[in-house]
């Protein structure tokens, strides 16, 4: 969180975290310098599960309130307030951050790499 400015570039529903709004997305690239990676805000989501990787990223699953499942990451996170929050969280939060795919162990998943945090 910094001084209270959030930047985003749209409000998505939680719904909206499925592969054909990742396909189209996908539309849009090349992602770089004048065409930046799209930043989603995404409000009301509670923290069912942290843990940290590497002593540095946090490893998230976040739950809608209709209970969809939403994997997510917060890279570098470690020893930072918002590493605080979610880490020991219970209440809703509404989170800031980007769409794209993760690829481990040849199987592919949507997550949602998380920006910022608004409480």
């Amino acid at each position: 969180m910094r001084d209270n400015t959030f930047y985003y570039d749209s409000e998505i529903s939680s719904h909206s975290l499925k592969e054909e709004f990742y396909e189209n997305l996908k539309k849009l690239e090349p992602f770089g310098t004048g065409n930046t990676l799209p930043t989603f805000l995404i409000k009301d989501l509670r923290i069912l599960n942290s843990k940290i990787l590497n002593n540095s990223h946090i490893s998230l699953i976040l739950k809608s309130k209709t209970g969809l499942s939403i994997k997510s990451i917060f890279f570098n996170s470690i020893n930072t307030k918002i590493a605080d929050y979610l880490i020991g969280y219970k209440k809703s939060i509404n989170v800031i951050g980007q769409i794209n795919e993760n690829i481990w162990n040849n199987k592919k998943t949507l997550q949602l790499t998380i920006r910022d945090i608004m409480l």
